[in-house]
């Protein structure tokens, strides 16, 4: 119910922006509805602009139904919803590339990586609204997944564990050993490899094969020593 009303509330911004009135500094984006040339997905101003057109998109919908529903805005509560979690994941976009500005340099690569993959997961979630709106096609949103995919989780995997520190997440959402919840990676991540099938053919081709072959199936301590601390060879020794 919170959520329908803060989108209705949205709406009425958006109308008010029409009509020429003001609004509360935190809505003046959605009175900037000219149309991006030209969308690259590695750029999460132009995506955090993107957010706010399709929210737009949706609000001008709201707001040219409401007359055939005799301005019955129940009939309208599934779109005033999702205004609202768009306005929620746009302004997690809109707060993270401020505070970046005065960020660490030194956390900027990858603080960086974060907040673009916040806004492409947002699209790629949400596309069925940007494709209706004509905001994106299908090229574009194909973009997106290989950005999301190709680069970005493949580059903040290796920073996984202390970014869920920074966060303060669950080590359990990173289904990793090295993130184990009481700290005993060692003893979780032989487990995690015991789960492998080491029947697999594939892992009879590793370069290392016959060092460790040779090192399982070598012969017993006695036998390496040359029986040379055996039992009968000390007592012949008077030891």
């Amino acid at each position: 119910m919170l959520s329908i009303n803060s989108g209705r509330s949205m709406v009425k911004y958006r109308q008010s922006i029409k009509k020429g009135k003001s609004v509360p500094p935190d809505f003046k984006y959605l009175g900037s509805d000219k149309p991006i040339s030209s969308i690259d997905v590695k750029d999460s101003t132009l995506l955090l602009q993107l957010l706010g057109l399709v929210i737009i998109r949706i609000a001008d919908n709201v707001l040219e139904l409401l007359p055939k529903y005799n301005d019955n805005w129940e009939k309208v509560a599934t779109e005033l919803a999702l205004i609202s979690k768009l306005n929620c994941y746009r302004a997690y976009v809109d707060t993270a590339l401020e505070a970046s500005k005065t960020a660490d340099p030194s956390v900027l690569p990858v603080l960086s990586k974060v907040i673009n993959l916040w806004a492409n997961y947002v699209v790629k979630e949400y596309a069925s609204s940007f494709l209706k709106y004509g905001l994106i096609n299908k090229d574009k949103l194909t973009e997106v997944e290989v950005n999301i995919f190709n680069n970005l989780l493949p580059f903040l995997r290796t920073q996984i564990v202390g970014l869920t520190d920074a966060f303060q997440l669950n080590d359990f959402l990173v289904n990793s050993p090295l993130g184990a919840y009481d700290g005993d990676f060692y003893n979780k991540y032989f487990d995690q490899i015991n789960l492998v099938n080491n029947n697999n053919s594939e892992y009879d081709t590793v370069d290392y094969k016959d060092e460790i072959l040779g090192l399982l199936n070598r012969p017993s301590v006695d036998v390496r020593e040359f029986n040379e601390k055996s039992e009968e060879a000390l007592t012949k020794l008077g030891k």
